[in-house]
């Protein structure tokens, strides 16, 4: 039989009935600023994740541009497509956003 460590039960005893230590609870509050702090930034641009079907030759070559260049994928893309559409807004204009639908949820809480 499996010598159990002592502390790990307490741990697991204290979980499941509700005692909680301070020592647990100070690690829990650190714990939670911790992650506030890595959250976004308001300064941040919000980003958005897509799914798409690329040309896998052309999949390949951005790829090994990455990690050639030691970039993210998504940095690649995003500069393409920045490219991209300054091109045709130069052509045709800038492009006007829609404004947030009326009862859009994201709008009213600013999240």
């Amino acid at each position: 039989m499996k010598n159990i460590n002592p502390s790990s039960m307490d741990a697991l005893l204290n979980g499941l009935t509700g005692n909680v230590s301070d020592t647990q609870t100070e690690d829990n509050k650190n714990s939670k600023n911790e992650t506030a702090r890595r959250g976004r930034k308001k300064s941040e641009v919000k980003m958005e994740r897509i799914c798409t079907i690329i040309n896998a030759e052309l999949m390949s070559k951005v790829r090994a541009i990455a990690d050639k260049e030691n970039i993210a994928i998504k940095d690649i893309f995003t500069k393409g497509l920045s490219l991209l559409v300054n091109a045709y807004e130069e052509k045709h204009g800038t492009i006007r956003l829609r404004q947030p639908k009326k009862g859009d949820v994201e709008s009213v809480f600013d999240l």
